[in-house]
């Protein structure tokens, strides 16, 4: 009697299993040919028969087509990487228009003491960078004295009214923070005095120029170019 009642209590469920599974196939054709129904009625509402309509909507497409199109001299540098050698560019014409990552002890005057001053024989480059390019500036700072006296500097010089956002001037305590906002910004061209982020970064981005009056790197990586000024760098860029 009990094996009955389990078979009895079997058959039951396979036949509601049944019903909802027809149910289920039922309302998903009857979906089906709904959606069908909305797509055939919306195909024919774009139906186009005039020749004035084809025009205009070719235009459009070419309008659209010309303003997404990126501009001649800003297009980033295409990199290739090769293995543990860092990463190689093709030989830039021009860097207008690039994403430009600029550390400011680059063109710090030394020799004005206390303070921070940007030396006149790179203060017309910079603005150049400042207008031309996507330029991003970084600096090492000890305290909020010293960054806000960094700001004041480039608003009084004209370099903010040049073309810098102020919003892009970023600073931090540490090296490692240098390396963490170059790492997030990833620019196409880096211009850095330290060592160590030249290292770092030589790997990641297209173009480095390592800023220094003495050398201690021992094996530059082919994309690394060492120069004693910023414009220095920038002329052997264009011109190697």
């Amino acid at each position: 009697a009990t094996v009955s009642v389990l078979y009895w209590e079997g058959g039951r469920r396979r036949k509601r299993k049944k019903k909802k599974k027809k149910k289920r196939d039922l309302l998903r054709g009857e979906y089906n040919g709904f959606m069908a129904k909305r797509y055939t009625s919306f195909l024919s509402q774009l139906q186009i028969d005039d020749t004035a309509g084809w025009i205009a909507i070719l235009l459009g497409l070419g309008i659209l087509l010309f303003l997404f199109k990126p501009k001649e001299g800003q297009q980033q540098p295409q990199a290739v990487r090769l293995g543990g050698r860092g990463v190689v560019a093709s030989k830039p014409t021009t860097y207008s228009g690039w994403k430009i990552l600029l550390c400011l002890t680059c063109i710090r005057d030394d020799t004005m003491g206390a303070g921070f001053s940007i030396k006149q024989d790179q203060l017309e480059k910079l603005k150049d960078l400042a207008q031309s390019c996507e330029l991003y500036v970084v600096a090492l700072v000890a305290t909020d004295e010293e960054e806000q006296q960094i700001r004041k500097t480039l608003e009084s010089e004209g370099v903010y009214s040049a073309g810098l956002k102020p919003h892009r001037a970023l600073f931090c305590g540490t090296v490692i923070g240098k390396q963490a906002i170059a790492r997030q910004l990833l620019p196409s061209l880096l211009i850095e005095s330290d060592s160590e982020v030249v290292t770092y970064m030589a790997s990641h981005v297209a173009h480095v120029g390592y800023v220094t009056s003495t050398p201690s790197l021992s094996a530059l990586k082919l994309n690394t170019l060492t120069s004693s000024t910023m414009t220095e760098y920038l002329a052997k860029l264009i011109s190697q």
